[in-house]
Formats: C-alpha cells, sequence, structure tokens
C-alpha cells in the first residue's frame, strides 16, 4: 500500500481477494475490539477505516487478514492513521480513496 511517497506492507485474505478498482476510503465509525491485541504496539490500533460504502471489509492493522486490508507491519499503523485521519476527500463520510492494482 502506498500514501504519497511512503509504502507499507499490506495483506488481504487468498479466499476474498480485492477486485482490481478504486475504492473509498470511509472516516472511522467505532472502536474496534478486534485491535486490542496490538494496543501495546499502536495506540491506534482499534480504529478501523471501512473501504466502499456497503461491506463490512475495513483497513487496520492486524497481522493475518480475514478479507480486509490489513496493515501488517503493526508499528506503522499509527503513522497511517495520523496521515489518514487528517484527511477528508469532500463527501463528508470519506478520507480518500484506495486503488487495488493487482
Amino acid at each position: 500500500m502506498i500514501i504519497g511517497d511512503d509504502e507499507y506492507h499490506a495483506d488481504d485474505h487468498q479466499d476474498s481477494p480485492w477486485k482490481k478498482g478504486l475504492y473509498d476510503i470511509e472516516i472511522p465509525d467505532y472502536p474496534h475490539l478486534g485491535g486490542s491485541r496490538y494496543k501495546n504496539e499502536a495506540k491506534w490500533a482499534k480504529t478501523w477505516f471501512r473501504i466502499g460504502h456497503k461491506r463490512e471489509r475495513y483497513l487496520h492493522t492486524g497481522r493475518v487478514s480475514l478479507g480486509c486490508i490489513t496493515i501488517t507491519d503493526v508499528k506503522n499503523w499509527d503513522e497511517i492513521y495520523n496521515k489518514l485521519i487528517k484527511a477528508r476527500k469532500g463527501d463528508f463520510i470519506s478520507v480518500g480513496a484506495l486503488e487495488v492494482v493487482d
């Protein structure tokens, strides 16, 4: 995953691959308990950003993906969070867009 000039390792799940395309990244909705186990490595680990506006797939940190786009370098999550939380796309719900290229 690339944000600006910075590249981060991201993973998805082989049984639910992402189709190539452009997806909105929404502002965070609520604290997700799935991030609790990473709170010692990333202050904002429970903050997840929904991808798209219809399904329950997110951009978040963790060690394994179950279908979301997971930033597996947990120590980098707070840096990504700080970039996304300040961004706005202009539709009052999205912080930007994610392009899946392969």
